[in-house]
C-alpha cells in the first residue's frame, strides 16, 4: 500500500517507482452502504501512469460502530447489524474492573503483498476504566464474522479462497488469528484471539503457509 494525495475532483495521486507493479482499488461508504471497484494491476512506466476506477454498490449496509462499558467479572456479548459477534466470558478480557469495548466498521484496510481486504473490516478496542487500551486479555475471546458468498464473488473470490487476518500495524501485514473455525453451511468463521486489532476477511494474491482454517466435524448418522 502508499499515500498519496486525494483531489476535490476524486482523482488520487501516488509517486510511485517505475517498474514496480501496483494492484490499485478504492472502497468507501456512500449513505451507509458499501461501495468498491475492481483491482486494476498497474506496472509503472517513467512520467504519469493512469487508470480510471469505477466504484460499484456490493449491496451490503455497513453498521454502525458500537461502544459497550460492562463489568469485566461478568459476561458480555457485543452483536453488530450484520451479525459480527463478539463473545467476551466473564474475566476474559480483565480480571475485574469496567471495560469498555468499541467496534467500528472500515472500508479503507490497507492490503499487503499477499493478501486483499474482502469488504469490510472492524476496528476491534478494548479499553480499562482509565482509558488505556488493552493489548493482551487474560484468556481467549471469540469473534464471529458472517460473510455473504454474493460479496466475495463479485470480489473475484469464493468461500475457499478467503479467511479472517489481523493487521498488525508494525509490520504492515495481515497475520494469522490464533485460531479459526469455519462454517459453509452458516457461512461464518469464528475467531479465537487474546488481544483486540484491526481485522476482517482477506483473499490471498499468493499461497502462503499457516493459519490453517478448521471446519466442524459432521455429526455421525446413527445406524438403524
Amino acid at each position: 500500500g502508499g499515500t498519496g494525495t486525494l483531489s476535490l475532483d476524486g482523482t488520487y495521486s501516488l509517486k510511485v517507482t517505475s517498474g514496480d507493479t501496483w494492484h490499485v482499488s478504492v472502497a468507501t461508504e456512500v449513505s451507509d452502504t458499501f461501495y468498491e471497484s475492481d483491482e486494476t494491476d498497474i506496472t509503472t512506466t517513467a512520467g504519469s501512469n493512469t487508470a480510471n476506477l469505477t466504484l460499484e454498490s456490493r449491496n451490503f449496509t455497513i453498521p454502525d460502530a458500537k461502544t459497550t462499558s460492562y463489568d469485566s467479572s461478568q459476561s458480555k456479548n457485543i452483536i453488530l447489524k450484520d451479525g459480527t459477534e463478539i463473545e467476551m466470558p466473564a474475566g476474559t478480557v480483565k480480571s475485574s474492573g469496567t471495560v469498555t469495548i468499541t467496534v467500528t466498521p472500515q472500508t479503507d484496510a490497507r492490503p499487503d503483498s499477499k493478501d486483499k481486504p474482502v469488504g469490510i473490516s472492524y476496528d476491534f478496542v478494548a479499553k480499562d476504566s482509565n482509558g488505556q487500551e488493552i493489548t493482551k486479555f487474560v484468556n481467549d475471546v471469540q469473534i464471529t464474522l458472517k460473510y455473504d458468498e454474493a460479496v466475495l464473488t463479485a470480489a473475484g473470490f469464493d468461500e475457499n479462497d478467503v479467511k479472517p487476518k489481523y493487521y498488525d500495524d508494525t509490520t504492515g501485514t495481515w497475520e494469522n488469528f490464533k485460531a479459526v473455525l469455519q462454517d459453509t453451511t452458516k457461512n461464518t468463521f469464528t475467531i479465537t484471539t487474546d488481544h483486540f486489532t484491526p481485522g476482517g476477511l482477506v483473499g490471498g494474491r499468493v499461497s502462503s503457509a499457516g493459519g490453517e482454517i478448521s471446519t466442524p466435524t459432521p455429526e455421525p448418522t446413527p445406524s438403524e
